[in-house]
């Protein structure tokens, strides 16, 4: 079996970035064309939810201390590092990890 390299994590997550600003046009552009309703005409759901589920397994970010998924916090919450503040993330001893670039979260995944 393969093992995830560096340069393979971080296409992937440039590409994953890309597709949810491709998703977030779609879902401005139906909402000026169907403004009374809170829908787009596809929902890539259940594709996201497998895909986080492979690449939380294969990163083995299930083992991160003090998150479900750092993986998920970086892409969602932290709008792929964009919105990272020092200190937003700590480790186990309450010290900082810097998650601020999908590199920087790769480093940190390997490392621990």
């Amino acid at each position: 079996m393969r093992k995830p390299n560096k340069e393979m994590f971080l296409q992937v997550m440039e590409k994953l970035e890309k597709q949810f600003a491709v998703d977030e046009k779609c879902n401005k552009a139906f909402s000026v064309i169907l403004p009374s309703t809170h829908c787009s005409f596809y929902d890539n759901t259940n594709l996201v939810n497998a895909f986080f589920e492979l690449l939380e397994f294969v990163m083995e970010d299930d083992k991160t201390p003090n998150w479900d998924s750092l993986i998920a916090y970086f892409v969602y919450d932290l709008k792929f590092g964009k919105e990272y503040k020092e200190g937003c993330v700590l480790d186990k001893n309450n010290k900082p990890i810097d998650i601020s670039t999908a590199e920087k979260l790769w480093e940190y995944l390997i490392k621990n």
